[in-house]
């Protein structure tokens, strides 16, 4: 029957002593470097959200072009909406090396832009 029990029956078996639990000993920081980590987390969370802004609004622009190529079936816009395209990647890029951005969500968003692209210039084309 021991066999059969779980470990959590086990733990409320009589026959066995209680688990011992690890102290947790938390050591706290000195009111200034706590002070001091807050004034640069505020400080990294304004300048990541100015950069992921950028990002995001350099996205628009690609794919509004694209989007505009697409119904106009205009190879001038594509081009324009590539150039934005290009630089978004780098955005992107430079996010997910800053650690401001993950890199599925890179991927993810990359990935997005190029399958409007790839829309577009089969909308172009025809």
């Amino acid at each position: 029957m021991a066999s059969l029990m779980t470990p959590f029956a086990a733990k409320a078996s009589p026959l066995l002593p209680a688990p011992r639990r690890a102290a947790a000993v938390a050591k706290q920081m000195s009111p200034l470097s706590t002070k001091k980590r807050i004034r640069q987390d505020a400080a990294r969370r304004v300048e990541n959200k100015s950069k992921l802004s950028e990002a995001r609004t350099y996205m628009k622009k690609t794919m509004e072009g694209f989007n505009t190529a697409a119904f106009m079936k205009d190879a001038s816009k594509a081009e324009e909406a590539q150039k934005t395209m290009n630089v978004a990647f780098q955005k992107i890029d430079k996010l997910t090396k800053a650690n401001i951005m993950t890199s599925n969500t890179a991927a993810r968003r990359k990935a997005k832009l190029a399958r409007a692209r790839a829309s577009a210039l089969e909308a172009v084309s025809e």
